[in-house]
Order: structure tokens, then sequence, then C-alpha cells
């Protein structure tokens, strides 16, 4: 059961995600077009470790309203027009192991 059949109340905001295909010739990133998704936005600052083992700061984390598969190189524009670069991504299961909805992690 995705997360909108319980929690659509609780995801005020709307965001727009728009999944990088690549780059032209001068090596300006090129996308998909935007699918736009319900989601809760909540900054807040805290530290991060990424994959790699580097500490970096966040600002604030997405609850996204759906499954979308957002990879860091991806776009995202929050409710608010910003655009911050994506830490980390990652599809959430219930407890059933089916999708329930995608945690976005922003810088």
């Amino acid at each position: 059961m995705p997360i909108l059949d319980d929690f659509a109340d609780m995801l005020p905001h709307q965001i727009t995600w728009e999944r990088r295909l690549g780059a032209d010739e001068y090596g300006t990133p090129t996308f998909d077009l935007p699918l736009t998704f319900v989601a809760r936005v909540d900054y807040k600052l805290a530290n991060f470790i990424s994959v790699t083992g580097q500490i970096m700061a966040t600002r604030g984390t997405v609850i996204v309203g759906g499954t979308p598969t957002i990879k860091p190189e991806d776009r995202v524009t929050l409710h608010d027009g910003s655009q911050p670069p994506i830490l980390d991504a990652a599809v959430v299961d219930d407890f059933e192991g089916v999708p329930y909805y995608t945690n976005v992690t922003f810088g």
C-alpha cells in the first residue's frame, strides 16, 4: 500500500523530479521531463556520512509520496523553488517488502 493511502494529509508540499539523461556536447546536464510528487520537506541541519565515508552537512530531507528511483545526479525542485544538491536517496519498503516511499537527503 503506497504512503499516499496512509499519510496523504502529512505530505503538504509538492516537489518536481527530473531524471538526468546525460550531458550535451558542452558538458551541460540534460534532464528528462519533470514529474511532480506530493512530499514533506523537513529542513534540519545534520551530519551525513556518504558512501565514500565523507562527512557532509545536510540541510534537510524530503519524504516523497511515491517511489521514484531518485539518484544524486538528478534534479529535484523543492516547493520553494530551490534545487539543492541531492546527497542520498533511497526507496523505503513497508514491512511486507513493497516499495512505500522515497527518502531524499539534500545539502
